[in-house]
């Protein structure tokens, strides 16, 4: 087995943290978010402390779809 060098692992994680800082979109200020997506983000919350957020995220899609918020 090879031994990776130090300055091997720094550039990979120096390129890594580049790639998510790209792919990292802004979040929106909830100061300036409406009441419904505040209400659709704190359902999202809790809806996801109990399962997993693929399944929080369209769950909450889904009454919003139904017009619950």
């Amino acid at each position: 087995m090879d031994i990776v060098k130090p300055a091997l692992i720094n550039e990979i994680i120096h390129a890594i943290c580049a790639e998510v800082k790209e792919q990292n979109s802004p979040q929106k200020d909830w100061r300036v978010m409406t009441e419904e997506e505040l209400v659709f983000e704190t359902a999202v919350c809790v809806v996801s402390s109990q399962t997993a957020y693929e399944l929080a995220l369209a769950s909450s899609e889904y009454m919003m779809q139904l017009g619950l918020f």
